[in-house]
C-alpha cells in the first residue's frame, strides 16, 4: 500500500460529501497469454451522505497499442 494524495467534495454549506483518492492506492500488474501487460488501478472513496460509507473502486488501464474492439 501506498501512500496517497486525496481530494475532498464538499457540498453547498461546505460540508465533506465524499473524500476520495486522486492516484491509486494498489496497483496490480498482470499479463495475457498474447503477453501483453494490464494494470489495476484501485482507488479508496468515503462517502458521509447518510452515515459513512467506503467503496474501493477497480479501474482497469490497457496498453496504448491494445484496443478492445480489435
Amino acid at each position: 500500500m501506498r501512500a496517497s494524495s486525496v481530494k475532498v467534495i464538499t457540498g453547498k454549506k461546505g460540508i465533506p460529501l465524499i473524500i476520495r483518492d486522486t492516484k491509486p492506492f494498489h496497483i496490480e500488474v498482470w499479463e495475457s497469454e498474447a503477453g501483453i501487460e494490464f494494470f489495476d488501478n484501485y482507488h479508496l472513496a468515503f462517502s458521509f451522505r447518510g452515515g459513512l460509507f467506503v467503496e474501493v473502486t477497480h479501474k482497469p488501464v490497457y496498453p496504448p497499442e491494445f484496443s478492445e474492439g480489435a
